[in-house]
């Protein structure tokens, strides 16, 4: 039965070309850009920037987000729908249970669960740290107060990641792999870390979960961008 699933995904993939729009700094698009590359499936980019309102024409997706997907008649915006989306179409269980027995349900659940969770709670990643600190190379302020309150704000987030989501296993949802749950987090983190905005030295599940996201394949395929701004943070740094 499962044989029969790949064959018909194969001829459906066949069909159509998946098409993506966004932006390789957006966090939820580097989730599923990440994803696609992991799985090689090829699939259409075309990058759009939300700063310089390409997200709020007439023509754009009415939610005014990316990523988007357009996927043979389906069109969907998302990161974490997306994301559980394609799994789904594409039988991919390594990264998120699609059976039916009660295991999977409920494996189901708690990954769910985090992806239900990370728009109100991981997302201040980038809302309270990584948005100001951009801010900041167009010429903008982040004082120092505000900014202070900020780091306390995602060592909150952080530490209910740490001791719930990561409580009983080294990924997210009691599991000994990575999900699309994992890759959704840390596509908020990876930046912080990167450009040196939060220590995580003080979350030690954390700090170790992300030496092990970063062994992911195709982990350093969609982060091209985040390199080339911490270049040149780092080029302003020695001016």
């Amino acid at each position: 039965e499962q044989q029969q699933w790949q064959q018909q995904s194969v001829k459906w993939q066949l069909r159509m070309t998946l098409k993506v729009i966004g932006h390789y700094i957006s966090q939820p698009t580097r989730a599923v850009l990440w994803l696609l590359h992991m799985k090689k499936v090829p699939f259409e980019f075309t990058k759009v920037d939300p700063t310089q309102g390409q997200t709020r024409t007439e023509n754009f997706h009415r939610l005014r987000t990316i990523p988007v997907i357009h996927d043979g008649d389906l069109t969907l915006a998302e990161s974490n729908a997306i994301l559980v989306h394609l799994v789904n179409s594409h039988g991919w269980k390594d990264l998120y249970p699609i059976g039916t027995s009660r295991a999977d349900l409920v494996q189901q659940a708690r990954l769910n669960e985090y992806l239900h969770w990370h728009h109100a709670n991981m997302r201040r990643c980038t809302l309270k740290l990584f948005f100001p600190f951009m801010g900041t190379l167009r010429g903008g302020s982040w004082d120092a107060e505000t900014r202070r309150k900020a780091v306390t704000d995602i060592g909150g987030v952080l530490s209910t990641f740490e001791d719930h989501f990561l409580a009983k296993s080294a990924f997210v949802g009691g599991r000994a792999t990575a999900s699309i749950a994992d890759m959704a987090a840390y596509c908020e983190m990876d930046q912080l870390e990167m450009l040196g905005l939060y220590d995580f030295s003080s979350h030690a599940k954390i700090y170790k979960w992300i030496r092990e996201m970063k062994q992911l394949p195709e982990h350093d395929s969609v982060r091209s961008s985040l390199v080339k701004l911490k270049e040149l943070v780092d080029s302003k740094k020695q001016l």
